[in-house]
């Protein structure tokens, strides 16, 4: 879905061997798993999936085909499915898979309540030992399903991941919570959505990250991260946070930005050394200097990010953030005293002095 566009993409692969750390309790499992799936008919008792859905039919349908193909282990699994209100026939093609799937379960809200409130909801709606929300546009391969399956009936671990860009060592727990802002990258525990965790999430809703309230908490409690050798999904980024809101947006809203959303979650991590690592992660692979200049770049100065970002990060990072704000203003006011660049079709030569543009036709 949408959430998380700042991960630096990386083959996946390394260590083959089996890792324990019991000081973080993350569990990393790079040893591959029998190829025979274990207590296929018990994993119905133990998992549901909520999916969140608004106005993509097509690519509904082809998450519906994937979820209930003739070879997926998960055709048995009872879904439901939180439909935003859409208006484009998604009710109808619902409908259809209902009539050949019984433990399909659609709910239609009366009002479109935002992409991340639906994320809420399904917090809020969770009863069995294991929680799985998935979105509407990514695609899977069950190739390696029997992994996460095993480790959701060893009832072992919190959270089970599904989806990473990198690998993780015993020292990852930021590259961990970074990863889990894509929403369907963790399988949780239900046990864990506590009421505190349920209104964490609710009031995090306004910072894009609602589900980041319950990976805080793990990490609050040193909780067991289950990290497979393979990923199961694939995720499609799209950068739409207010569809089907028209007119009034909320100026917060309007003024989405992932790099303050990243840094307001981790402000529920009680330990300040290890939130001060998660925010130098904000971009995986790259250095918090360079995340900063991406927030200033991407938040057009609106003030109220700015000051989530100020407030929300240590000394010395706050120094780097001044850099990187200071960086791109200047290279905006050289910009502005003097640039070349071509046009949009390449036909001219457009240069900028003190403000003043001309074009020339390139030759």
């Amino acid at each position: 879905m949408i959430w998380s566009p700042v991960f630096l993409r990386a083959p996946c692969g390394g260590n083959t061997s089996a890792k324990i750390f019991p000081l973080t309790k993350i569990v990393i499992s790079m040893t591959p798993a029998k190829s025979t799936p274990l207590g296929k008919d018990n994993l119905p008792d133990v998992l549901e999936i909520i999916l969140c859905t608004y106005n993509r039919q097509k690519m509904l349908d082809r998450t519906l085909c994937s979820l209930f193909a003739p070879k997926s282990p998960l055709r048995q699994i009872p879904l439901t499915v939180l439909d935003n209100a859409s208006t484009d026939g998604t009710s109808e093609l619902i409908s259809r898979y209902q009539e050949r799937f019984a433990q399909i379960r659609h709910i239609r809200h009366d009002r479109n309540i935002g992409g991340n409130a639906n994320i809420a909801r399904a917090f809020e709606m969770a009863t069995k030992k294991y929680l799985w929300i998935l979105c509407d546009d990514d695609e899977y391969d069950w190739t390696y399903w029997y992994e996460i399956e095993q480790a959701l009936l060893s009832d072992k671990y919190d959270c089970i991941l599904t989806e990473r860009k990198i690998d993780f060592t015993d020292k990852d727990l930021p590259q961990i919570i970074n990863s889990l802002a894509f929403v369907p990258c963790g399988i949780y525990k239900t046990v864990h959505i506590t009421d505190t965790v349920m209104s964490n999430i609710e009031s995090n809703i306004m910072y894009s990250f609602p589900h980041l309230a319950l990976g805080a908490s793990l990490l609050n409690h040193q909780c067991k991260f289950y990290v497979p050798a393979h990923t199961v999904i694939k995720q499609n980024v799209n950068m739409e946070f207010t569809r089907g809101i028209k007119e009034e947006i909320h100026f917060r809203q309007a003024h989405v930005n992932l790099y303050s959303g990243y840094i307001n979650s981790y402000q529920m991590i009680a330990d300040k050394k290890l939130r001060k690592r998660c925010c130098d992660v904000l971009y995986l692979g790259k250095s918090f200097y360079y995340s900063m200049k991406g927030f200033v770049r991407s938040n057009d100065d609106f003030p109220y990010n700015l000051a989530d970002v100020f407030w929300g990060i240590t000394f010395f990072q706050k120094l780097q953030l001044i850099a990187a704000w200071l960086s791109c203003k200047v290279s905006t006011l050289l910009q502005y005293v003097f640039s070349i660049s071509n046009s949009a079709d390449r036909k001219y030569k457009v240069i900028i002095i003190l403000g003043f543009k001309r074009k020339i036709k390139r030759r």
